[in-house]
């Protein structure tokens, strides 16, 4: 339950972080994890509510730990405005997704998940 409540908090925090214009304002402009530069990349923003799989929360647990930076959509919540961004800025490692890819390769989604 303790793990649950902290993975909740890491998506809900993520959530806050990207539904503003950009996500890039106060970060650090080096990768805590590679050391190498981030690079700032323009990337979707997908609205609705996410149904987190076992495997999604994983895959979240090891990204903070492993590839930070290898955001490639952001979530902008449940209702969608009008004329609600399409888009976000966020800072990219290309090791964080170098590291994200092969975490994927080694971990394959299953074909049925859970919840």
């Amino acid at each position: 339950m303790k793990r649950l409540a902290t993975v909740l908090i890491f998506v809900w925090g993520a959530v806050l972080a990207f539904t503003g214009c950009s996500a890039t304002k106060s970060a650090n402009k080096i990768c805590a994890v590679h050391q190498v530069p981030l690079q700032k990349k323009k990337v979707p923003i997908i609205y609705g509510m996410p149904m987190w799989s076992n495997y999604d929360r994983k895959m979240m647990e090891e990204a903070a730990r492993s590839f930070p930076h290898s955001t490639v959509q952001a979530e902008g919540g449940c209702m969608v405005m009008k004329n609600a961004p399409k888009q976000v800025a966020v800072w990219q490692c290309t090791n964080c997704l170098q590291a994200k890819a092969e975490w994927v390769k080694q971990h394959p989604r299953p074909e049925k998940e859970t919840f």
